[in-house]
């Protein structure tokens, strides 16, 4: 393969790394710092508000002044909400770096996926994209894995030195980490990645652009009721998983000798090393378990979504270490599980013209259902524990599962055809957006 393409890899990996650095730490930290878990739920609210805002003004914006300049303005204001988040003693303060992260998080999303899918067609014509994209996906897993594992050991073993620095607290050696990586990747991007402007937006003409898909979008969800059912679901998904996001790492802390600031943190970062895996586990049994068929494949999707509620509410009630991680990882096997099934099915049910409109439609829809369920889960939390608004993120799981059963409208045999030719070219543009999510957004939410 091409060693500039090799290089790529580099990318994914280095972004991932810094993230789950920030990941096993990051509820712990702002409580560390004085926020009650309303205000730990409310920044999880604005940063992915943020996203929901940002994140189709962003992808316009991509396309006219190009997908590299973008990728590197988000790594940028990344950096910038490192900053802000290294130097924040308050409420206030800490808002304002989750504000930033979620400018950055918009910003990336998709821009440099799709510039090195571009560059991959450019140089391999005929080769596997399926092959290139799995690879960047292993490696982004690597790299959340690792940064877990050192996200979980970094305040223990530099938390003097990170506080040292900016005067904070032992968590800032996490956001120190993750800002030196962050710095590596944009040597990376200036390095390894090459800027081509007039592959997007300036050798086109306007018979080549796409029209605005705004119109088709509304009457394409106004009768279809599948798909509006669907976007139900990834929004209610957004509503639980923002809830166990925001507050198992408190919740957890209570159950360990000494408080958030004093206890050991590995069996933060074991765990969420843990659920990746567990998230990929399952997302690899799907391929052999899952039944095919519409029919089978609702009953199959109902049956996981309520099992997953029900892991939900048992989390709810564990009282030890080893029986809540036991329980954390099963649940995201099984969130896993159902992962593949339901991107099958929504793409399935989405018209080929307007598929990648309804994937960010879907996008949209789970960051807004995260940033609802964060503000409204931090009041709960206060008022009546984690555990209870864990029980309730598994309520919402098993009623919107009823949502799978929504009938979807018989597609044409004009679409069905749409959709074989489309299945079988390699347009970067119609390509499913789940591999990123599948490994560095298996909560909704998470930050990076």
């Amino acid at each position: 393969m091409n060693t500039r393409i090799s290089g790529s890899f580099a990318i994914p990996m280095l972004h991932h790394l810094a993230m789950g650095m920030m990941i096993p730490v990051l509820s712990l930290l702002q409580v560390a710092r004085g926020l009650s878990l309303a205000a730990v739920g409310l920044n999880m609210a604005i940063y992915a508000g943020t996203v929901v805002v940002l994140e189709l003004p962003t992808g316009r914006l991509a396309d006219a002044i190009g997908r590299v300049r973008t990728y590197r303005a988000s790594v940028a204001v990344q950096l910038v909400g490192y900053t802000v988040v290294a130097l924040a003693h308050g409420a206030t303060g800490l808002a304002v770096g989750f504000l930033f992260m979620g400018t950055a998080r918009a910003l990336s999303s998709g821009s440099m996926d799709a510039h090195f899918v571009d560059e991959f067609h450019r140089l391999r014509p005929g080769g596997t994209l399926s092959a290139f994209l799995a690879r960047i996906a292993v490696w982004s897993t690597l790299g959340l894995a690792v940064g877990s594992l050192a996200g979980g050991y970094a305040p223990d073993v530099l938390g003097p030195w990170g506080a040292g620095i900016v005067g904070g607290d032992r968590f800032s050696a996490n956001i120190l980490l993750a800002a030196v990586v962050t710095v590596a990747e944009l040597i990376a991007t200036l390095r390894v990645v090459v800027d081509r402007p007039g592959a997007i937006g300036g050798g086109e003409t306007d018979s080549d652009r796409v029209p605005n898909a705004t119109p088709s979008l509304v009457r394409t969800l106004i009768g279809n009721r599948g798909i509006l059912a669907l976007l139900g679901v990834a929004a209610t998904w957004g509503v639980a998983f923002s809830g166990l996001e925001a507050f198992w790492q408190p919740h957890l802390a209570n159950m360990l000798p000494g408080s958030a600031n004093t206890a050991g943190t590995a069996v933060f970062g074991y765990l969420t090393t843990g659920y990746f895996l567990a998230g990929a586990a399952g997302n690899a049994l799907a391929a052999v378990v899952a039944p095919g068929g519409p029919r089978g494949s609702l009953r199959f999707l109902v049956t996981v979504r309520v099992a997953v509620g029900v892991g939900f509410v048992a989390l709810a009630f564990q009282q030890g270490v080893t029986a809540f991680a036991a329980v954390y990882l099963l649940l995201f096997a099984l969130n896993g599980l159902m992962s593949a099934p339901d991107d099958s099915l929504f793409n399935d049910r989405t018209p080929a013209r307007l598929r990648s409109t309804l994937l960010s439609t879907r996008s949209l829809a789970l960051q807004a259902g995260g940033a609802a369920g964060a503000a409204v889960m931090g009041r709960l939390a206060d008022r009546i524990g984690t555990g209870v608004v864990f029980a309730l993120g598994g309520a919402v799981m098993v009623a919107s599962a009823l949502l799978y059963l929504v009938p979807a409208p018989q597609r044409s045999s004009s679409a069905s055809g749409d959709r074989r030719v489309e299945t079988a070219g390699n347009d970067p543009d119609e390509r499913p957006e789940q591999a990123v999510p599948a490994t560095g957004d298996v909560h909704g939410v998470s930050v990076g």
